[in-house]
């Protein structure tokens, strides 16, 4: 699928360079982009021809050029949406020096299997002076998968098998269908955090087209308007397990309050038509909430689980009453987490999930229900350790992995 066939209109990349080459050749290469493309004198001023300056139907572009080229010029970057042209038009994606897995390019994103996880990393910061960065955290997470998969660090490949000694099981490294998608553009100087935000939300789109299962790596919890936003064509009902200390539902009853943030963004996804519910996991402790010129309401595609129920009762009334029908995206803001202290993450709460329980949990839940996706945010710029938010969000990731490839016992003890 791709997303610019379903969105009406589309331009020409203001910000292309080429080059005629000779003999009828022309090089058109994008910003940010490894890669360009050689396509012909005739078809690059057919191209210009029907664009111009001015916005055409992405419809009358297919008709014209075909949809394998229109595929091909969109990922490309060539041609992009006409209603997203400022932010795409200076760059999508990044390799990542050091990939988790074998190395995807955005031009490489039609030939995924379904079911390979993609892994990216969004630096999305809505807050700005926040005492605590939290743009960057995810790329701890890719550390820990590298030192996890050394059989796949940096786009390698190597024979072996992957042995999980919790719960006894095997995969063959052959088999993880895990690739690297890289960094979404970022320049410090020119973009805000919605750019970031849109160029997620048109790759994600591209992924999840190709029932991909998409990992990304936050950032804050504001890229949850984008990410889930990413599944409103291929999943038009779809579930949301929101993993949070908060409920990121605050409303001050101001101007504010039409401001997509990360303390408010469930607003924004709860109105999303395709999210038919959201279950929220962990919140906790106290908060404060104004009434004046505001008034209570109940939502109900809304459901919570507080940390002190779950750790009472365990998860029990979630997997009760959770519906298994409809796929689910988990989007997992680590101060969730017991282990979630400053400067690990931002705004940490006293409790929390702890690990095992929380990984017994996952367990049933990934035996349960069709997880299609997940997103891990609000992960602080301190050096992680052993037993801190990003290792735990990396355990959660292989336990994905193990699931979606029908893992083995492991039945040997020793390798001779």
């Amino acid at each position: 699928m791709n997303p610019l066939s379903l969105s009406g209109a589309v331009e020409i990349n203001p910000l292309l360079r080429y080059k005629i080459l000779g003999n009828g050749k022309v090089s058109v290469k994008a910003p940010m982009t490894m890669y360009s493309l050689i396509i012909s004198d005739a078809l690059w001023k057919k191209i210009s021809n029907i664009s111009g300056k001015f916005s055409v139907n992405g419809a009358i572009l297919i008709s014209t050029l075909g949809m394998p080229l229109f595929n091909t010029l969109s990922q490309y970057g060539i041609l992009l949406p006409a209603a997203s042209i400022h932010s795409l038009s200076r760059g999508i994606i990044t390799r990542s020096k050091k990939p988790a897995g074998v190395h995807l390019d955005f031009i490489g994103v039609d030939s995924l299997d379904q079911d390979d996880i993609v892994i990216l990393h969004a630096p999305i910061n809505s807050t700005d002076g926040d005492f605590i960065n939290v743009k960057n955290g995810g790329l701890k997470i890719r550390s820990f998968l590298n030192q996890t998969l050394p059989s796949l660090a940096n786009g390698s490949l190597r024979q072996g098998r992957l042995i999980d000694q919790d719960f006894g099981t095997q995969i063959l490294t052959s088999e993880i269908g895990l690739t690297d998608a890289g960094n979404i553009v970022y320049q410090p100087h020119a973009d805000c955090f919605h750019d970031v935000g849109l160029r997620l939300l048109y790759f994600l789109r591209f992924v999840v087209g190709q029932r991909g299962r998409p990992i990304i790596l936050g950032g804050d919890h504001a890229q949850a308007y984008y990410t889930i936003g990413a599944f409103a064509e291929t999943h038009p009902k779809l579930g949301v397990l929101q993993f949070d200390a908060h409920t990121d539902l605050y409303s001050i009853g101001g101007p504010s309050d039409d401001i997509m943030n990360h303390a408010n963004v469930m607003h924004w996804v709860r109105r999303m038509e395709h999210v038919s519910s959201i279950w929220q996991v962990g919140v906790r402790d106290v908060s404060f909430q104004s009434t004046e010129q505001l008034s209570g309401a109940n939502d109900p595609k809304i459901q919570k689980i507080s940390a002190y129920e779950i750790a009472i009762h365990g998860y029990d009334r979630i997997l009760a009453q959770l519906n298994t029908s409809i796929p689910w995206f988990i989007s997992f803001d680590v101060d969730a987490l017991a282990c979630a202290d400053r400067p690990q993450t931002a705004t940490p709460v006293l409790g929390g999930l702890d690990y095992y329980p929380l990984l017994s949990f996952f367990e049933k839940l990934l035996a349960r229900v069709n997880i299609v996706g997940m997103e891990f945010v609000e992960i602080g710029d301190a050096t992680p350790t052993a037993h801190g938010p990003a290792a735990v969000a990396t355990r959660l990731i292989t336990r994905f992995l193990f699931h979606l490839r029908n893992a083995q016992p492991n039945n040997q003890n020793v390798f001779l």
